[in-house]
């Protein structure tokens, strides 16, 4: 049980006080002295009643060390005058829960006074737990969120690695038997050009799949300190050609529509490159056979940062639908074919690096999402949030 410490020297009172309090269940320990309410306060108190009157130790000085000996405790100060100062400034100094005014009008009033100061404490304490609750759901939330994005990364990596490395392999094939001299029709013709031909061609081959892998292994790379820096310009532009091919395939077109002039930056290009990778997957996909997907980058000075929008020719985002694009796992595609984590990694992976990432609009006539990328690199705490990102 919560202890309760009486100090006032006046004996009489401090004998009714420890009934009043004893019948209203309360464990009381009582003292007309400040020196032997040191030794009470030692063991720790939840409720120090203390008299203002006290001569042997100053109030305010037995009020700090029962703070320091229980930081939770509540102190109600007992004063014979109306307008004491001394009360006034332990109030200042936010130390006293309450004061009152002695001769008590109902001796009854102290039992209340203390019985709220007890369930004030328990109240903070029990607030403290709740705290420290949230601090720990909060550090589980950010773990979480990073294998989310470490997870929809691997998707990435398995889808790409899926419609674009058979093509790097059969070119690295054909030119493998073009050194073998298995095929070539000028194999076997006369003269220096034809013999530089031959390998010319192979290196031009091996190089486009050597590119064409590598770009593949940036994106799905990690995001650190110890890679060569990179322009958003140079990542944008890979994450482009790594597409096109792939759009290609599904009969979209995708454009990089003509870049205005973009201010010097040390934005965080190649989690910007991840975040559009995983766009234009989507939009290639919505844009479906014969349409068309359009990639623009704008300058925003007023918050130093760089616009990126991605608008396919899709059939639109329904409404009812809009508010859960961002929430993990949420997908429109048949079961398997999608992890429903890209928007939500996507938006993370720029939300860690103070941009964020929105639905502009969406109609029959296609969507719009538009990336913001801070030109100033700035590590932020994960700000996840399951409201929408709908612009009005």
């Amino acid at each position: 049980m919560d202890n309760v410490l009486v100090v006032d020297p006046d004996g009489l009172f401090l004998k009714v006080a420890r009934e009043v309090l004893h019948r209203a269940g309360m464990d009381v320990s009582a003292t007309e002295s400040g020196r032997a309410a040191r030794e009470h306060l030692e063991a720790g108190c939840a409720v120090l009643v203390l008299s203002c009157d006290l001569q042997d130790v100053p109030p305010r000085a037995l009020i700090l060390q029962a703070f320091d000996a229980n930081p939770d405790m509540e102190c109600i100060a007992l004063t014979n005058m109306r307008d004491d100062p001394l009360v006034a400034q332990l109030h200042e100094e936010q130390l006293l829960y309450n004061h009152l005014t002695k001769p008590l009008e109902d001796i009854r009033d102290l039992a209340r006074q203390v019985g709220r100061a007890l369930e004030r404490r328990a109240l903070r304490r029990q607030k403290g737990h709740l705290l420290a609750e949230l601090r720990d759901a909060r550090d589980a939330l950010r773990t979480q969120t990073e294998f989310f994005v470490q997870v929809e990364r691997l998707a990435l990596a398995g889808q790409l690695a899926a419609d674009l490395l058979p093509a790097a392999a059969a070119s690295l094939e054909y030119e493998a038997r073009i050194l073998r001299n298995d095929i070539y029709p000028a194999a076997n013709s006369p003269g220096p050009e034809a013999g530089n031909a031959r390998p010319q061609g192979a290196a031009d081959t091996l190089e486009r799949a050597a590119h064409r892998l590598a770009n593949i292994l940036h994106l799905v790379t990690n995001s650190g300190t110890n890679r060569a820096p990179v322009s958003l310009m140079e990542a944008v532009g890979w994450v482009v050609r790594l597409f096109e091919s792939w759009a290609q395939a599904r009969g979209v077109s995708l454009v990089l529509e003509p870049v205005p002039p973009l201010p010097d930056d040390s934005a965080p290009a190649l989690e910007a490159a991840q975040a559009l990778a995983h766009l234009l997957m989507n939009a290639c996909r919505a844009a479906r056979d014969g349409g068309r997907v359009a990639i623009s980058l704008a300058a925003d000075g007023g918050r130093n940062a760089v616009k990126i929008r991605v608008k396919d020719t899709g059939p639109g985002i329904p409404q009812e639908l809009r508010c859960h694009l961002f929430q993990p796992f949420f997908t429109t595609r048949p079961f398997g074919e999608g992890t429903g984590l890209g928007l939500y990694a996507a938006r993370e992976l720029l939300r860690r690096y103070g941009g964020d990432l929105r639905l502009e609009s969406s109609s029959p006539a296609g969507t719009t999402f538009e990336m913001l990328i801070p030109l100033a690199r700035r590590e932020l705490a994960s700000r996840s949030s399951d409201r929408c990102s709908v612009a009005p």
